[in-house]
């Protein structure tokens, strides 16, 4: 037990909490919130990814069938 009567189990290290080098007490609710927030930004970057991924696709499947038309003269093949 630390000389604050804190049970060594409850203490953690601040910088968890953005705060470097300065003991605190364990918060599960504010572990919780870390844990989801961390989540949210992975789930938040895959998604971007993915947008990022099918708007090229688009783009490019647009960019052949332009190409194809003015190809033709704008006559379909």
């Amino acid at each position: 037990m630390h000389e604050d009567g804190v049970l060594e189990d409850d203490v953690g290290i601040a910088e968890v909490y953005g705060v470097p080098g300065i003991l605190a007490i364990e918060n599960p609710v504010q572990d919780k919130v870390l844990h989801l927030e961390k989540h949210r930004k992975d789930f938040s970057n895959q998604w971007e990814e993915t947008l990022t991924l099918l708007k090229n696709k688009l783009i490019g499947l647009l960019t052949d069938e332009i190409s194809n038309y003015v190809g033709t003269n704008g006559r379909r093949p």
